[in-house]
């Protein structure tokens, strides 16, 4: 009796903090309760006639540097939560911040994606999804395993090592039974493991299995599509998703207050864009990209 209460307790503990969980957490936590529901402008508050992002001047970092008024650029998006819900419709999504023991090495990716027009947009999201499932570079077949040495430092490569976290889930789960909702979280991160270091395996094979077709459970508050949420530059921004690989953006910079900046330094690039439903992705927000957003097929 106390092997089986150890097993399913090793088991669950394992499975709830993976490989990238060194730290006590996973890859990313991000969610719905990190958004501000409480500071948005009116849902039927339209800021007029939009400007191009980019278009407008820039800070050294790349962060645009707004005036007064209403902005909107198309921009890459990417799935920071496989096995959940692509965005359906009437869906809205609000600011958070990036956060989890991977946000770092995940907001690099983010930000340095849109400079390298010569990275297919399906190879990084690849390696999001590899960085989800807790894997080594080294893990990684040829066209993924370059994005991540494009994008990543050598530091950061080094700290994804992969350790022996899943064999240890494997013998937990030899011990005995663990809760199907861990058993299934457990699966599907072995099976995004296989086909992602799988060079035979197609992208549209990987998307099948990490992003569900449909429309999610509703079990969240009721937020509209393009509700306007606090965005932390001082602006307000909301998201309009064309799916999960393409995200239009607009952005509002009030009027300043008396004695109040101008200007606010705007940079989208490491955001999440999170649904109320804890079934429907979070979206990692990128940069605009002449290749347009649409993930390349191969």
């Amino acid at each position: 009796m106390r092997r089986l209460a150890l097993g399913s307790l090793l088991a669950v503990v394992l499975a709830l903090q993976p490989a990238s969980a060194q730290f006590g957490q996973p890859a990313v936590t991000t969610s719905f309760a990190d958004a501000d529901t409480t500071v948005h402008l009116p849902d039927d508050f339209e800021p007029g006639a939009l400007r191009p992002l980019t278009a407008q001047p820039t800070e050294p970092d790349g962060a645009y540097l707004l005036a007064p008024g209403g902005y909107g650029a198309t921009v890459q998006s990417f799935c920071l939560h496989a096995g959940t819900y692509g965005p359906s419709k009437g869906s809205g999504y609000l600011y958070a911040p990036l956060k989890g023991s991977r946000a770092d090495i995940i907001r690099t990716i983010l930000r340095a994606a849109p400079d390298h027009p010569d990275i297919a947009q399906s190879d990084v999201q690849r390696l999001l999804w590899a960085i989800e499932a807790d894997m080594s570079v080294r893990e990684l077949p040829g066209a993924t395993r370059r994005a991540a040495e494009a994008l990543l430092s050598p530091q950061d490569i080094a700290s994804l090592a992969a350790n022996d976290i899943h064999e240890l889930v494997e013998r937990a789960r030899a011990l005995a039974p663990v809760p199907p909702a861990v058993s299934g979280w457990v699966d599907l991160h072995a099976r995004l493991r296989t086909l992602i270091s799988d060079p035979n395996a197609g992208f549209a094979e990987i998307e099948r299995l990490a992003v569900r077709s449909g429309v999610p459970p509703r079990n969240g508050p009721v937020i509209p599509r393009g509700r306007w949420s606090a965005h932390p530059s001082g602006a307000f921004v909301r998201y309009l998703p064309e799916g999960y690989s393409r995200t239009t953006i607009e952005v509002y910079v009030p009027q300043p207050s008396p004695g109040g900046n101008s200007v606010v330094a705007f940079d989208p690039r490491g955001d999440v864009a999170v649904p109320a439903s804890t079934g429907s992705q979070r979206l990692g927000i990128s940069g605009p990209s002449e290749r347009g957003a649409a993930i390349a097929r191969r």
